[in-house]
């Protein structure tokens, strides 16, 4: 008796780690806002950092993407582009 209490307790266990893990989304597909530099960002940020002595730089993306100039303050470049040159 003994064995299958231990065993059906297993699959109990299985069974709530698995959907837990089923509804539970990831926070960058949520609707949550970061926050970077004090500025409110939706979710999923991608962060590119380039270096310097670069004459051109060409950015792809399969979707769309924002583009910021940061400077002081941060400035909206483009909303939805799915290429970008600079």
């Amino acid at each position: 008796m003994h064995s299958a209490s231990v065993k059906s307790l297993k699959y109990i266990i299985i069974i709530i780690l698995f959907l837990c893990i089923f509804w539970a989304a990831p926070a960058e597909f949520g609707k949550e806002q970061t926050f970077f530099h004090g500025y409110l960002i939706q979710k999923p940020v991608v962060k590119i950092g380039l270096g310097v002595n670069l004459r051109s730089i060409n950015i792809c993306s399969s979707s769309g993407m924002k583009v910021y100039e940061v400077n002081a303050s941060y400035k909206l470049l483009a909303d939805d582009a799915d290429e970008v040159y600079i």
